[in-house]
């Protein structure tokens, strides 16, 4: 048990100056086999961070409360938010932490991170995060402490332009009061360089945790979240969407908890893989013997736009109580072309069918978007994504 954060803090350095930022991340074999290597760099001391002005990143009609550029804090308008350096952490928030340093990820995290952004959401607020990617990223952690019935966290990453910028890791920390309600939006941007997103929940009784994650690829993707509903009556929702294209990589891992009874946890993911891009989806859906009563589901679901694309979909459930009720799908395939027929034969040439039922095949997350504004913005990056590829399709045809 750690005193104080400078405790994790040191002993994060050390386990690092161990390398043990090469150790394998999953002691599962199949996973060890399935996953996106990266390699962590320190941060540069002499390279400093970009102003707000100076970058020229994808403008959203979004008020941030929050902007984040190289993993520290340039915007911060909200009373609800409080920005900590890692020797001024507060104590009593060291229960809100639910990373320790038996992660290599989270070892980096407590290293390297110059700012420790705690994040505590009044009844009925919305906060919304800017996370940017210039040149030397630190990592970022965000705490979330929601006692709210009902709380909402916009999140939009825009990672680098370049493959040569080192990787971002955003590790995030979610705790729930009794009886509060979350809403957790997370948006990354198509970029170049590499992002690790993590997050980590705990529910308390009668909480619900509403988590809506939208990958749209960068050189590579990874991305972790381990959700526990660790008291009764809690409930936990994620829904993952992801839309791969060129020759991005994404490495898309859930682990669902259900720990006492009466909880309910829901994995979902939608992913459409074109061109030569990878995606990797890994679910783990565990109930444990104290959870009776208890729901756990998860479902895949995958389009292969091209032959050179590849999609693995690995779920994987571990159900120790049986007084429960579980359940798990998943399927991959290439466009219908039954479906396809139907549309030509109501007069919509060929382009626009395939376009409309891409479209249709990741819409069924977005509807858990309950904010409006957010939900409009991923459509629209859907949209102009999935119609970019029709002009590029239509030009080689043009050619042939």
């Amino acid at each position: 048990m750690y005193n104080n954060y400078m405790d994790i803090m040191k002993e994060a350095n050390s386990l690092y100056n161990q390398k043990f930022q090469n150790v394998d991340f999953y002691s599962d074999l199949l996973y060890k086999k399935y996953n996106a290597k990266l390699e962590l760099k320190t941060p540069d001391k002499n390279i400093s961070g970009a102003k707000i002005e100076d970058l020229n990143f994808d403008k959203q009609d979004f008020d941030f409360n929050l902007v984040i550029i190289d993993g520290f804090v340039s915007k911060n308008n909200s009373d609800s938010v409080k920005v900590y350096e890692p020797e001024n952490f507060a104590n009593e928030l060291l229960k809100y932490k639910l990373f320790d340093n038996s992660n290599k990820y989270a070892v980096y995290a407590h290293a390297f991170s110059k700012n420790i952004i705690y994040i505590e959401p009044k009844e009925g607020e919305k906060i919304n995060i800017s996370i940017n990617v210039d040149k030397n990223p630190y990592p970022i952690q965000l705490i979330i402490n929601s006692s709210a019935e009902k709380a909402t966290v916009n999140v939009i990453i825009n990672s680098g332009k370049s493959k040569d910028t080192p990787v971002q890791l955003i590790m995030n920390e979610v705790t729930l009061g009794e009886n509060s309600n979350c809403d957790l939006n997370i948006l990354q941007l198509d970029g170049k360089s590499d992002v690790v997103n993590m997050l980590k929940s705990k529910g308390n009784r009668y909480s619900s945790l509403n988590l809506n994650e939208s990958y749209f690829g960068n050189n590579i993707t990874k991305e972790e979240a381990y959700l526990d509903a660790a008291d009764e009556n809690a409930s936990v929702a994620v829904y993952k969407t992801v839309l791969g294209k060129e020759d991005q990589k994404f490495d898309i891992f859930t682990d669902i908890i259900n720990r006492e009874r009466l909880t309910k946890c829901n994995s979902t993911i939608s992913a459409i893989v074109s061109d030569s891009s990878v995606c990797y989806c890994k679910d783990v859906a565990e109930v444990l013997e104290s959870a009776k009563n208890s729901f756990s589901n998860i479902s895949q679901k995958g389009l292969i736009n091209d032959k050179t694309a590849h999609l693995d979909l690995m779920p994987d459930m571990s159900i120790k109580e049986s007084y429960t009720k579980a359940y798990h799908s998943s399927y991959s395939s290439p466009i219908d072309e039954g479906d396809v027929f139907y549309l030509l034969s109501r007069g919509i040439d060929r382009k626009q069918a395939e376009y409309l039922i891409k479209e249709g095949f990741l819409s069924s997350n977005l509807k858990y978007i309950k904010d409006e504004k957010f939900r409009n913005i991923v459509i629209n990056r859907i949209d102009s994504i999935l119609k970019d590829k029709s002009k590029i399709y239509e030009s080689v045809e043009s050619v042939r």
